[in-house]
């Protein structure tokens, strides 16, 4: 009995998304014939890995998401920065193995002792597929890097011996009474681009938050500068933070007022870095508010007095945040968030 063979011929990268092309050739033997005229394009989803957040502060820490475009029929496992050889991650997919809709939801946990940095996270496919999502370990507050208060027309804050790694970002806090609202800039040593994420007056009350990423690390040889109109009273906090975006502004908010304290940001993305801050014109105390984490505090003692409080905290869903500390007296204020996302 003779067997006809038919050999079919993909126009494309093996599991590449994209538009594919399918061709037939027959073949008996040794013969093989002419190869068909190609078929019309037919549309093929990639494999693809979604997990949030892609950006955590400490491990252990579990994140969740789905997988999209798998081979029905297997089984998925999880590595660490390698496909093949990285380390093996506790994960599981629902409903396993793939159902026939190729996609299923993922939960997957990075293990304690997972270095800080980016990382990226793989779903392996028992049939060869195979996708990827890259992970920030390390998001948020660093340290102070310093403060100062007091000058006229500028303050410098020299930068401390653990210096300022190449990739993080600075976030400062700008605190003045009296000042005018001509523009405020801020330096560094290195040429460093600063940018003002939120400025807010209340009368002679100001704040402002201004935001750097570190290109070239700074180290202690070198200073970071703001400049502003004359100030009866200034203070400025140098706060660093890692895993922040490069262009990361995702919402911003602020408040002015002569009682409690108040700035509220509505719905930024979960996983985001809220940074606030409050500028009160006398030296006043401040209960933190539940949910965050207080950053470095400054009594103004300049003549006359002012004071500067702030907090940082990361958002585990979207919504209306709302930074309210409790002052110690009543006082004028002006009060900001920026929420900042991981990358």
């Amino acid at each position: 009995m003779c067997r006809d063979r038919v050999r079919v011929v993909l126009h494309g990268t093996e599991r590449a998304g994209g538009s594919w092309r399918y061709s037939v050739s027959p073949r008996q033997g040794a013969w093989s014939g002419t190869e068909s005229t190609q078929s019309a394009a037919v549309g093929v989803v990639a494999p693809s890995l979604t997990l949030s957040p892609t950006a955590i502060t400490s491990t252990p820490s579990t994140l969740a998401g789905s997988i999209a475009g798998f081979t029905p029929g297997q089984t998925v496992t999880f590595r660490l920065d390698n496909a093949i050889s990285g380390v093996p991650l506790s994960g599981t997919i629902s409903p396993s193995p793939v159902p026939a809709s190729a996609s299923a939801s993922v939960s997957v946990t990075l293990p304690a002792g997972t270095t800080n940095g980016t990382h990226t996270v793989y779903a392996v496919g028992t049939a060869g597929d195979s996708a990827s999502q890259q992970i920030t370990v390390g998001f948020g507050f660093v340290k102070t890097v310093g403060s100062v208060t007091c000058g006229t027309t500028s303050l410098t804050v020299p930068v401390p011996a653990a210096g300022v790694a190449g990739g993080n970002t600075l976030v400062l806090r700008l605190a003045l009474r009296g000042a005018g609202s001509a523009a405020v800039a801020a330096s560094d040593s290195q040429g460093t681009a600063y940018t003002t994420d939120r400025d807010v007056q209340n009368g002679s009350l100001r704040l402002a938050v201004i935001r750097a990423r570190v290109g070239n690390a700074l180290t202690a040889r070198n200073s970071i500068t703001v400049t502003f109109p004359s100030a009866t009273a200034s203070g400025l906090v140098v706060d660093e933070y890692q895993g922040i975006a490069s262009n990361p502004v995702d919402a911003s908010g602020e408040g002015v007022g002569s009682s409690t304290a108040s700035a509220t940001l509505s719905a930024p993305t979960s996983g985001d870095l809220l940074v606030a801050a409050v500028a009160a014109s006398g030296l006043v105390g401040a209960t933190q508010p539940a949910g965050w984490t207080a950053a470095s505090s400054q009594s103004l003692a300049c003549s006359p007095n002012a004071s500067s409080v702030g907090a940082h905290r990361i958002v585990g869903s979207t919504g209306v945040f709302t930074y309210a500390p409790s002052l110690s007296a009543s006082v004028n204020w002006a009060a900001a968030i920026v929420a900042y996302k991981g990358g």
